[in-house]
């Protein structure tokens, strides 16, 4: 059983290469945090294969029966040491499993997809699993369709322009809301603000929008046109 997992180095562009004008020192740059990568995960995976890009590496490993967590808990033990030793972090996104080698493009392909999804989402130095991402691989398949985009739109347009012209951030903690499964105390935690403030924004965005979370259904629509904000490639 092989497994496609893609090292994405966090910010290299922005923050990493950003202003580097030549070329040969970008790749210098480059080749310096992909042989940290690269030294780290072959210390946790013998016998691996792996190739490289400017700002990946792509390793087949074999998981021999690790679970997720387990391999969770390895590749944050990486992203720990290249913090501390190395000043960057990673995101690791793994492709679902190829019995045999000349299924390991399609492990691959999953892979990047859940990338992807994971740098729409924001995250970084983190773990991914393409057979762990949901409903978003069914969002990512109809997010480009005129219809949904519009339902996004619709949904949302009210309280993105009431920021916009309230210079108030209101969207975000809908967005984080939706991140943390609509728990308050959670989302508070996340966001550095006292549990009062997030229950006044809370009752806002219901306000602006015109809606009430109350109705299960009304809290789904908005949850599904966030979400849709969130993966649409017009968004970053």
């Amino acid at each position: 059983e092989y497994y496609a997992l893609i090292a994405d180095i966090d910010h290299f562009k922005a923050k990493y290469v950003k202003g580097v004008d030549s070329s040969s020192e970008i790749d210098r740059i480059s080749r310096e945090m992909t042989d940290n990568i690269i030294e780290k995960v072959t210390g946790e995976f013998a016998g691996c294969v792996y190739t490289t890009f400017t700002e990946q590496v792509v390793f087949l490993i074999h998981k021999n029966g690790i679970g997720h967590g387990e391999l969770t808990k390895k590749l944050n033990g990486v992203n720990e040491r290249l913090k501390k030793e190395n000043g960057f972090t990673a995101v690791f996104s793994f492709g679902s499993r190829a019995a045999d080698i000349s299924e390991v493009h399609v492990s691959y392909q999953q892979a990047k997809t859940a990338l992807k999804l994971a740098r729409h989402l924001k995250r970084e130095g983190c773990v991914c699993f393409y057979s762990e991402l949901g409903i978003y691989k069914l969002l990512d398949k109809i997010k480009d369709d005129a219809y949904v985009e519009k339902f996004s739109e619709d949904c949302l347009k009210k309280l993105l322009f009431y920021d916009l012209s309230n210079n108030s951030d209101l969207y975000k903690t809908l967005e984080e809301l939706v991140r943390y499964n609509w728990n308050l105390k959670e989302t508070a935690e996340n966001m550095y603000v006292h549990y009062n403030t997030m229950k006044k924004r809370y009752h806002k965005i219901q306000e602006i929008l015109g809606v009430s979370f109350e109705n299960p259904g009304v809290k789904m629509e908005v949850e599904f046109a966030v979400k849709i904000k969130l993966i649409s490639e017009k968004n970053q």
